[in-house]
């Protein structure tokens, strides 16, 4: 996101790195591997007062469940708990990674809100 702009939803200036996609699916993809995902929404985190989005998507050809979630909801009632176990995962990483305070914003957009 453009930090000379103020994000709509909260009003923080974007960091100017490239948006995150995190997949929900369990299997781990190769480094560098380019996968084929569907969005399900996003989630942001606040990072040295720049909004950091994070999308977060399922592997379109994952073997898994997940892989026919069409929304946040869905991949809830799937594998109930994932999606708050990943934004854990973020959120310790952040908070370990980062010179000043990361701030995860648990309001899930869907992707209709998102986009």
């Amino acid at each position: 996101r453009d930090p000379e702009e103020l994000d709509e939803v909260h009003g923080a200036p974007g960091d100017d790195d490239p948006l995150d996609v995190l997949d929900l699916c369990p299997q781990a993809a190769g480094v560098g591997e380019v996968v084929c995902c569907r969005a399900l929404g996003a989630v942001r985190l606040v990072d040295e007062g720049r909004a950091d989005w994070k999308i977060l998507a399922v592997r379109a050809d994952a073997d898994c469940p997940l892989a026919d979630a069409r929304s946040v909801a869905d991949a809830e009632r799937v594998m109930p708990g994932r999606i708050e176990q990943v934004l854990r995962w973020i959120d310790e990483f952040k908070q370990h990674s980062s010179a000043s305070g990361t701030t995860l914003h648990y309001e899930i957009l869907d992707a209709d809100q998102a986009v």
